[in-house]
């Protein structure tokens, strides 16, 4: 339904008499079906690879595709000659007569005299219609838009055009989803924020530790630039002036506004940092030797704090080779000891100014953290299921997709990609929740339910937490242990 007096009678939402003389124009058959968006092959010297491009073409239509859209904005129109085009269509209009399929060719461009001549070009090859995009680069007016497709349509009278926007994507899953609006700008941008419905409650100065922690090792120079920044603006433009208050508006901002959403997560204030890295990079200039030396003392503690942090969890858990912080700790050792280094080079060069000081610290954060990082791995058993399936499956050789696998008040979202099938939810929701409401038949049985169903079952998985697994031990259920990580049990009834 248009909105605009503009195009009125130019373009409208298509009456019967359309449809039926699309009929007629298209000797009795309907442009409808999925469309691919081809691409186009080109060898090392820049020519279309005809023979690679019709074996994609071939591809699409053995998958059931029945509208093939050649030389579209996916299809590198734009670096194409229009002799390139024109063969690239015709390429395509051959295989589709053999399959009884239809072509819709990209005949967009922002010049409007070449877009006519690619629509003419492309009827005579044979297409069936034409996709045209809205120009661009040179972004013509409202006016100017209406007028470009009204010369196209003109030009090819009875030569039906597709136009490309982008909104209609929204439209449609909403028509097929009417809960989607809802669900994905509402409930996900507004009440996501503004309630506590996500079950990510954390009291009001939860991202004051983040904020300290993701500030290292800069932390005590932005507490330094201040006051610094002040003095020199008496005597120089700059200081608080031009972008700096922006900055630091816009840390402010993000830090309050999540502080009193309703749901907190540490990554939610990352926005924060680039704007503080730009801010401590125009003004950082100002610091004195005292200043960039009192900023290295913090970056020093935090070494040292590590470094006893490793030595003492170390020691607890050393007799446990379960625990997989064993493995870690080295790494955390490593890491502090770079980043000690750092901090002292930063207080060693202070006396050559701001970035003879900051370039040792910088290096050895980024080491440090890359160490960690790259220790990192040796946690994956506590967030990623790949393990635990490897030997789940090292044990039972094979799981049939029909086996039941149920995935009890608790739920990985790494063991579906790993497991290559699905689990069944038994009390579990959270972000789920709209789905099943939506789905009831896809909900799983209660608990109760299933320690109902598991002694009758034939053979059946089930994924527990320790907890849960030590209770369904102690309540006597009949279970097989057949695997574990750090955090979760896979079991089965036979």
């Amino acid at each position: 339904e248009w909105s605009s007096d503009k195009v009125e009678g130019l373009f409208r939402k298509p009456s019967v008499t359309d449809r039926e003389e699309t009929v007629r124009v298209l000797g009795g058959d309907v442009l409808q079906g999925t469309a691919t968006a081809l691409v186009t092959p080109f060898r090392k010297d820049g020519s279309v690879d005809d023979a690679c491009f019709q074996k994609l073409v071939e591809r699409q239509v053995k998958g059931g595709v029945k509208l093939l859209v050649p030389c579209g904005t996916t299809g590198e129109n734009v670096t194409m000659a229009s002799e390139e085009q024109s063969h690239v269509i015709r390429l395509t209009v051959e295989v589709a007569k053999k399959h009884g399929v239809h072509v819709i060719a990209g005949t967009g461009t922002n010049n409007t005299a070449a877009a006519i001549d690619n629509t003419r070009a492309a009827r005579e090859a044979g297409a069936d219609a034409a996709l045209i995009v809205a120009p661009y680069y040179n972004k013509p007016t409202q006016e100017g838009l209406f007028a470009h497709y009204a010369e196209i349509a003109k030009s090819v009278k009875g030569f039906p055009i597709f136009l490309a926007l982008v909104m209609p994507w929204l439209v449609l899953i909403q028509i097929e989803n009417p809960s989607f609006f809802e669900f994905f700008f509402v409930r996900e941008h507004f009440q996501r924020f503004t309630t506590k419905m996500h079950q990510r409650v954390e009291p009001w100065w939860f991202f004051i530790p983040v904020l300290l922690m993701g500030g290292l090792p800069w932390l005590g120079h932005w507490l330094a630039v201040p006051a610094s920044a002040r003095r020199t603006e008496r005597t120089q433009t700059g200081g608080f002036r031009d972008g700096n208050l922006l900055l630091l508006a816009w840390c402010a901002f993000t830090f309050f506004f999540f502080s009193l959403s309703g749901s907190k997560l540490p990554s939610y204030i990352l926005p924060i940092f680039p704007a503080m890295a730009l801010w401590l990079a125009r003004t950082g200039g100002t610091l004195g030797v005292r200043s960039l030396r009192l900023s290295s003392l913090l970056p020093l503690a935090t070494s040292a704090l590590m470094l006893v942090y490793a030595y003492v969890h170390g020691k607890s858990v050393a007799a446990d080779p379960t625990n997989l912080d064993v493995l870690y700790i080295p790494w955390v050792s490593a890491a502090a000891l770079v980043l000690a280094v750092g901090a002292a080079g930063s207080w060693w060069q202070s006396r050559q100014g701001s970035l003879r000081a900051i370039a040792p610290l910088a290096l050895a954060m980024l080491l440090a953290t890359q160490l960690l990082q790259w220790g990192h791995a040796s946690l994956a058993e506590r967030f990623s299921a790949k393990g635990l399936v490897e030997r789940l499956l090292a044990s039972e050789r094979s799981i049939a997709p029909s086996t039941p696998f149920f995935s009890v008040g608790t739920y990985d979202q790494t063991l579906p990609f790993y497991l290559r099938r699905t689990v069944t939810l038994v009390d579990y929701r959270d972000e789920m929740d709209m789905g099943l409401n939506a789905e009831p038949a896809k909900n799983g049985p209660s608990q109760a339910e299933l320690l109902q169903l598991w002694p009758g079952l034939p053979l059946a998985y089930a994924l527990l937490d320790h907890n849960l697994f030590n209770e369904w031990q102690s309540r006597g259920v009949a279970l097989r242990e057949v695997t574990r990580n750090a955090r979760r049990v896979v079991v089965a009834n036979r």
